[in-house]
């Protein structure tokens, strides 16, 4: 009896393992996909502000070096003007 009783337990017991093994693997693969689309959602947050600093940065660049050729050029023309007033 207590042979029969122990083997009772022992495949109630692989039954139990098995089942909540089954469980185990569905709640990872759950949470795998949670955090790969979090990494996803996180990657084109980044990629886009990425986006959105380097174009700054370029019209930030452009505006600068559109001032400074203005200013050169008022530089020029202004040491082109004392020049002409010293003749």
């Amino acid at each position: 009896m207590r042979n029969r009783r122990q083997i009772d337990i022992s495949s109630l017991s692989a039954e139990v393992e098995n089942r909540y093994q089954v469980k185990l693997q569905q709640q990872l693969q759950a949470m795998r996909d949670e955090f790969d689309a979090r990494i996803a959602n996180n990657r084109d947050e980044l990629e886009a502000l990425h986006a959105n600093k380097t174009m700054e940065s370029i019209a930030e660049i452009t505006r600068l070096k559109e001032t400074s050729e203005s200013r050169m050029s008022i530089s020029t023309s202004e040491a082109i003007n004392s020049c002409l007033s010293c003749i």
